[in-house]
């Protein structure tokens, strides 16, 4: 059951693949994969196969009339849906090629349709002026209740040129809407800027997390407007995430783990004393020296 224009918004069935990929990625279980990642991933991706609209002027496919992670579309700027939003398109394609990969994986061959639709599902690339993506067909540069297009980057892994995330970073950060204002924004943006090695600004956005922390109980709500307690599950985990994906510079790849911290200026230590992977479990010590990083990430018994 959802709220408003909500039934639309099926980036979510991506998303759930993406999730049953990560946990693989992360445990490498490979009878996980087998019996209940790998059939949830192929059937979301048949459901993508089956949802775009192939444009012949073009030569692309597009997935037309969508909600975007960004809801104030409709909630704000008065429009029942969008075409080509930015981040559907691309875990669309992301789950597709991942499907893809799992069929090689099992010796067995994809669909050939499957490979020409993952290579040309359009992505809204770019904005000739300002060389940006845009958040979806048509963007106009109104303000943003969600960072769609950051969420390319974290935790998508879509966008990785450093130069690319910089011109998307500066322009979506001044379109967050402070009047909606979603915790959202504290999450990711706090993660990107890490990526981008900004110390100041990365503090300087973490410690917008004071905002949405609703007392006496201090539970996280989704928008600043939100007085009445209601909690927002969705980003509950946000904070954390910061610490370990942002500060700590964690990334599960599937070559293994990548690390990359950056501390904010006032946290000059953070360790994470178990870190659980592919069945071994791992100490990572991050410190900072001369506005350096140092870090040791090695392997300890699993007491």
């Amino acid at each position: 059951v959802s709220r408003g224009g909500v039934s639309d918004e099926i980036h979510i069935t991506g998303d759930v693949a993406w999730a049953q990929w990560q946990y693989y990625l992360a445990t490498g279980d490979e009878e996980y994969l087998r019996r209940y990642a790998a059939p949830i991933i192929i059937e979301t991706a048949k459901f993508w196969v089956s949802r775009v609209t192939y444009n012949f002027e073009k030569d692309r496919y597009e997935i037309l009339k969508v909600v975007p992670p960004d809801e104030s579309i409709y909630e704000r700027w008065g429009l029942k849906t969008i075409d080509n939003s930015a981040f559907t398109n691309a875990i669309a394609k992301w789950n597709i090629m991942t499907a893809i990969k799992i069929y090689k994986m099992f010796g067995e061959k994809p669909p050939e349709k499957w490979v020409e639709i993952a290579d040309k599902i359009y992505i809204p690339f770019f904005d000739e002026k300002l060389k940006i993506v845009l958040e979806y067909d048509g963007y106009n540069g109104h303000l943003i209740k969600q960072p769609d297009v950051m969420e390319m980057v974290y935790p998508l892994e879509y966008l990785t040129d450093k130069k690319e995330i910089e011109r998307n970073f500066d322009y979506y950060i001044e379109k967050a809407d402070r009047e909606l204002g979603h915790s959202f924004f504290p999450t990711i943006h706090t993660i990107v800027a890490c990526r981008l090695r900004r110390r100041n600004q990365t503090y300087k956005i973490f410690s917008e997390w004071n905002e949405y922390f609703l007392p006496p109980f201090n539970v996280v709500r989704e928008i600043l407007a939100n007085t009445e307690g209601i909690v927002f599950l969705t980003a509950a985990a946000g904070f954390l995430q910061d610490i370990i994906y942002g500060f700590g510079g964690i990334r599960i790849l599937e070559d293994g783990l990548k690390i990359d911290p950056l501390l904010p200026e006032n946290i000059s230590q953070l360790i994470f004393k178990k870190i659980f992977f592919r069945n071994k479990v791992y100490r990572l010590d991050i410190r900072r020296e001369n506005d350096r990083e140092i870090f040791r990430l090695r392997e300890i018994c699993n007491e």
